[in-house]
């Protein structure tokens, strides 16, 4: 694989924005939310380099770097809708995420990858399913809008492609970037 310093770059400006949203909500106690951003912020760190280099494949940074995604995915999205069931009083949600999460995140090592990552798309997509319901029962329009980026920025453009002359993932790290704002705003 060629360097793909676009990419690199979407990989630095969503490592930042990431890491600030990450950072704003520690500050207000929104620990599992900020840890579900921080691993966001962690892969996209590993992202900056790893498609900086000429032949990353099967080194450290490939191996960190597509470790964190699929970790990005299956636990921090899921912390992200603990939190929103925290705020709105959900704990039965909440706990269905987390026990989602803690089976994906122990049983992941033990499966084939093309099911691995099914458990993945399944566990992420029930904690997008909960955001997306608790913002709009309780008209939180913020939370709305990132789920709804979140949700389209993988469906359109994957990691895999192009468009507009620019690879599928750069577009996926700015819809991210959007979304993160959104869930700022969100609580």
């Amino acid at each position: 694989m060629a360097r793909q310093l676009s990419t690199s770059f979407s990989d630095l400006l969503l490592c930042l924005v990431a890491s600030f949203v990450a950072w704003e909500w520690y500050k207000v106690d929104k620990i599992k939310a900020s840890a579900g951003l921080s691993i966001q912020a962690t892969a996209a760190f590993f992202g900056i380099f790893r498609f900086a280099m000429t032949y990353p494949e099967g080194g450290i940074i490939f191996k960190c770097h597509k470790f964190l995604s699929w970790l990005a995915a299956g636990a921090g999205v899921p912390l992200i809708a603990m939190e929103f069931c925290a705020r709105y009083g959900s704990a039965l949600l909440a706990n269905k995420i987390a026990i989602f999460l803690l089976a994906v995140v122990v049983v992941a090592a033990f499966l084939p990858p093309k099911t691995k990552e099914v458990a993945t798309q399944a566990a992420s997509g029930f904690s997008m399913l909960v955001i997306l319901t608790l913002s709009f029962v309780n008209k939180n329009y913020f939370g709305l809008g990132a789920g709804v980026t979140y949700v389209a920025a993988g469906l359109i453009f994957g990691s895999d492609g192009s468009l507009l002359g620019f690879p599928n993932v750069d577009w996926l790290h700015y819809a991210l970037i959007l979304g993160n704002y959104l869930f700022l705003r969100s609580f």
